[in-house]
C-alpha cells in the first residue's frame, strides 16, 4: 500500500494505545496487515516522494487533532517501512543494488498487489477509513 495509506491506518490504530512504544509494534503490524490486503502499488520515485511528503504532511496536520506521541509515532511507524522501497527504487534508478528487510517487503509474509483502478480504489477506502477514524 501506499505510505499515506499506512501512516493513516497506523495512526488510527495507534489513537486507542496510550504507550507509544505499543503504538510504534501497533503501527508496524498494521503495515504487515495492510500489505496482504491486495492493492496497487507504484514503482516510480516521484511518485514514492509525492506520497511520502502528503502521509507526513497528513500526519503532521492531524497531530493537533489527535494530541499523544502515541498516535503520531504509530502513524509514522505504519508507513516507514515503505521508505526502503521509495530509496530501493531510487538506488535501482542508479543503478544500485538493494534488498528489502521488512517482512511484507522481504517476501517472508506475502504481499498482495492488484492493478488499477481496483488496486487505487482498495488504497482509497482504507486511507479514508483510517482518516475518518482519525478525525471522528
Amino acid at each position: 500500500m501506499y505510505f499515506t495509506t499506512h501512516a493513516l491506518v497506523g495512526a488510527a490504530a495507534g489513537s486507542t494505545i496510550k504507550n507509544w512504544f505499543l503504538a510504534v509494534i501497533v503501527g508496524l503490524l498494521s503495515h504487515i496487515g495492510l500489505d496482504m490486503v491486495p492493492h496497487h502499488d507504484y514503482h516510480q520515485v516521484r511518485y514514492g516522494v509525492a506520497d511520502v511528503l502528503i502521509g507526513s504532511t497528513l500526519l503532521f496536520a492531524l497531530a493537533d487533532r489527535n494530541p499523544g506521541f502515541p498516535v503520531f509515532l504509530a502513524g509514522v511507524a505504519g508507513g516507514i517501512p515503505d521508505l526502503e522501497l521509495v530509496i530501493g527504487e531510487a538506488r535501482g534508478f542508479f543503478g544500485k543494488k538493494w534488498r528489502n528487510i521488512f517482512p511484507s517487503h522481504s517476501g517472508l509474509v506475502r504481499h498482495r498487489t492488484i492493478s488499477t483502478p481496483l488496486g487505487f480504489v482498495t488504497q482509497a477506502l482504507f486511507a479514508l477509513a483510517g482518516l475518518l477514524f482519525l478525525i471522528r
